[in-house]
């Protein structure tokens, strides 16, 4: 070039409009004009192993930025590295600013930025945007700017109390150690003893630093042992297997680490951070490309702002949360950014069948029910056995007094067995109390069928909760996303005038809310991981993943076209209606069991007539044995008895007077009859009027899918139309807090209807009493066959 830089710079901020005005003239038509080439010389404090801003982002942001009106170039060849030294980043910065052919000096490292602020003569712009605390580094401050001539820096003013502020409130430390790379301190002695002093008081801890020499084993071994938080700031020598092993080594120490430079770190091991993402160093990058266009453009860079507001927001490796015990609270967690949470909540995955299947076999209450027809058929067995012979067998001795005893008439000792037998030969009462047991055992079966299907619907609907809190947390989580960046947005607009503090305080205020509502969510996701637990009888607190996929295969039928074409208008619907209810008094185990009740009373009024006329007839038998005999006092001689007795006989009993009791009995028995009749009326109507509804419910849960969507796809265009109304300052905070509440409203109700409608679906499956079509995909064909029968018994075509 022969041009000095100031020169060219001078002619490129003067000139444009000229140019652009003689090429106009010259051909008759505007044309794009690039101005003369612009120069940026890359200082960087030494060879990086990492580095904290992209270059090549940097480039890209510039390019964006300037092409069509400059030409800015980044020669490999004015690019320096210093020697991780204060006295080699002067060497380096003092070259760049003597070059010629550098326009612009970019300093990418934090010794290189401080030889900026502390030069005495910037011969030309230099921008710094590495700068940790400018009042200790004593950095130029005049009206939000540097104030001196050709310096422009990035500050947040306070990023290293901050760090230290959010890991304290974190964690609750109180022994800190702090790994500050050895550059760093000889360069930085004062500053960092008096960061040091200024946040142990602030924060009440005890803060020792360790210096990091060419080894990071070295160093970590040199953390105290009753330390119980690290620091770690920017450690570039070192590559990610480094900053690798340093994690591991502190996980092994069950440690808690911070990273300064950001969630790249934590994601190697380190625990927490609150900078440093992707969308930050793109911000940076943005900022950079934006002075150096107003550089050009002609901006003096002295009254450039210094100031970028930093999005923190704290970011937490759950894995090494996990290994090392620490369990942040709710509050932390709700505005946390989880690296691997997922992963670490990830349980086995669980279909919706196999869920159902699972409950069948293991559901405890289930298997408590499964006993009630069990007793219920021993007391038939019992009743039964009043029929059939009863066999007796007995055997006694005795011995008396002698002088009591007589011969053979009252002997002194004997021993007998004796043999009985009894049978009945008709008895209406044991009749009647064998049949009624058997009508109750079947009244049990339709019971514990009950209870299979209220465990099949208790399965279902807890699994299909279970997917709709984890959707609706999601949704909560996204919303928790969209207040931050309205936040940014307002601490933007505060920035630049459009609005004041006001706007930053409500928006913090609505994050706080909003970091409520994800705590609810989260607990209501665990509570239905708890439920589900419940049900298929595994220890709380196992981990479920349940599958979208396993449901929609599950109830694929209730979405297809073939189903929906018979709920999709008020003639076909009223119609399958009635199929359905048809069907379901049909099939319901709970009027089936009524009916068998029903039965029973029946049986029992018969027994309670025939009472007065029937009699009971047994017949019945004894046969004795005399084993031993002593004969006592007085026995004649010769005389002896029969060792053998028996005897058989047939009795009839029919009662003749009782005071009343078999009226009783009988008006007992009518009433108990026309209560069984009456109940099983209330159950069929209760049945017809639980299918109804659970019917009408289906309907409107399934036109709530198509509208829930649409009113979320406008709410969130709604939405982007008024953050950028927002952004640019014409429309009111009130406006934008309104806009992203419907479009709230509108995700947690899109996000939950689905599983509403299929959750419907199973309530109507439950109370007809048959989940054939959720669980035999053989059964649809059939059951279409019917509803095409009964729709045109009925007159009514169906279209699908």
């Amino acid at each position: 070039m022969t041009i000095a830089g100031s020169s060219r710079l001078a002619i490129v901020m003067c000139c444009p409009r000229i140019l652009i005005v003689l090429c106009s003239l010259a051909f008759g038509w505007l044309v794009p004009v690039v101005q003369a080439e612009t120069v940026i010389g890359i200082l960087r404090d030494g060879p990086q192993a990492r580095v904290m801003i992209p270059l090549a982002a940097i480039e890209a942001e510039v390019t964006k930025l300037t092409a069509g009106e400059f030409d800015v170039r980044f020669p490999t060849d004015k690019q320096l590295e210093g020697d991780w030294t204060l006295a080699g980043a002067r060497r380096v910065f003092d070259r760049q600013l003597a070059d010629p052919d550098i326009d612009i000096v970019l300093c990418l490292g934090m010794l290189v930025c401080h030889v900026a602020g502390d030069h005495p003569d910037l011969t030309k712009p230099v921008i710094a945007p590495i700068v940790v605390d400018p009042e200790l580094q004593s950095f130029p401050f005049e009206d939000g700017a540097s104030g001196k001539r050709n310096l422009v820096y990035i500050t947040n003013l306070h990023s290293v109390d901050d760090d230290l502020r959010d890991f304290a409130a974190a964690t609750n430390l109180k022994k800190l150690a702090s790994l500050v790379d050895q550059p760093t301190i000889d360069a930085f002695q004062s500053f960092l003893e008096q960061k040091v002093a200024a946040v142990e008081k602030e924060l009440g801890i005890e803060i020792v630093t360790i210096p990091v020499g060419e080894s990071m084993a070295a160093a970590a071994a040199e953390i105290p042992a009753d330390t119980d938080a690290v620091y770690v700031s920017p450690l570039f020598r070192f590559d990610t297997t480094d900053i690798k092993q340093l994690a591991d080594a502190l996980i092994e120490r069950k440690l808690k680490s911070f990273s300064m430079l950001g969630v790249s770190e934590v994601s190697q091991g380190i625990l927490l951070s609150s900078v440093g993402r992707p969308e930050d160093q793109l911000r940076i990058a943005r900022r950079l490309a934006l002075n150096v266009q107003r550089i050009l453009l002609g901006e003096r860079p002295e009254q450039i702002p210094v100031f970028l507001q930093e999005s923190r927001r704290l970011a937490i490796n759950m894995r090494t949360a996990v290994a090392i015990g620490y369990a942040p609270r709710y509050a932390v967690l709700a505005d946390a950014e989880q690296l691997f949470r997922d992963e670490l909540q990830q349980g086995e995955s669980l279909a919706l069948l196999d869920a159902m299947a699972e409950a069948l076999d293991a559901n405890l209450n289930l298997q408590v029910a499964a006993f009630d027809p069990k007793l219920a058929g021993e007391d038939t067995r019992s009743a039964r056995a009043e029929l059939l012979p009863q066999f007796e067998l007995g055997g006694a001795w005795q011995k008396v007094d002698p002088e009591r005893s007589f011969g053979l008439l009252a002997p002194e000792e004997t021993s007998d067995v004796t043999f009985d037998g009894t049978q009945v030969l008709y008895s209406d009462g044991a009749w009647a109390g064998y049949r009624i047991n058997q009508y109750l055992k079947q009244a049990e079966d339709e019971n514990y069928r009950v209870a299979i299907l209220d465990t099949l619907r208790a399965a279902g609907l807890s699994y299909l909760n279970l997917l709709r809190t984890l959707s609706l947390e999601n949704v909560q989580r996204s919303n928790l996303e969209v207040t931050r960046t309205n936040l940014e947005l307002a601490r933007i607009r505060e920035s630049i005038g459009f609005s004041g503090r006001a706007d930053v305080l409500r928006w913090e205020a609505q994050i706080a809310g909003d970091r409520r509502s994800l705590i609810d969510a989260e607990t209501s996701r665990r509570q239905a991981e708890d439920r589900l637990n419940q049900v298929i009888n595994r220890p709380q607190k196992t981990l479920i993943s349940p599958t979208d996929s396993s449901v929609n295969a599950s109830l694929a039928f209730f979405t297809q076209g073939q189903f929906l074409a018979l709920i999709d208008n008020e003639q076909t619907w009223q119609t399958m209606q009635d199929f359905i209810v048809q069907t379901g008094l049909e099939t319901a185990p709970e009027i089936r069991g009524a009916e068998y009740f029903i039965s029973a009373s029946e049986r029992q009024v018969t027994a309670a007539k025939r009472r007065y006329w029937v009699p009971d007839i047994a017949a019945g038998g004894q046969a004795g044995y005399n084993l031993d005999r002593t004969p006592g006092q007085g026995t004649l001689p010769g005389a002896a008895l029969d060792d053998n007795t028996w005897q058989v006989g047939v009795q009839a009993s029919l009662p003749i007077f009782n005071g009343g009791a078999l009226r009783a009995d009988l008006n007992k028995s009518k009433y108990a009859l026309k209560q069984a009749e009456r109940r099983r009326d209330a159950v069929e109507q209760d049945v017809e009027t639980r299918i109804r509804i659970a019917l009408e419910q289906v309907a409107n849960s399934y036109a709530g899918i198509e509208l829930a969507n649409a009113a979320a796809v406008a709410s969130a265009a709604n939405l982007r139309i008024v953050t950028d109304s927002y952004s640019n300052g014409a429309v009111s905070i009130i406006t934008l807090i309104d806009a992203q509440n419907a479009a709230l409203g509108s995700d947690l109700a899109a996000a939950e209807a689905k599983y509403l409608y299929l959750g419907d679906i199973i309530e109507v499956l439950r109370v007809v009493g048959d989940f054939s079509l959720m669980l035999d995909p053989q059964y649809f064909n059939e059951w279409f066959r019917d509803v095409e029968e009964f729709f045109r018994q009925r007159g009514v075509k169906l279209v699908y």
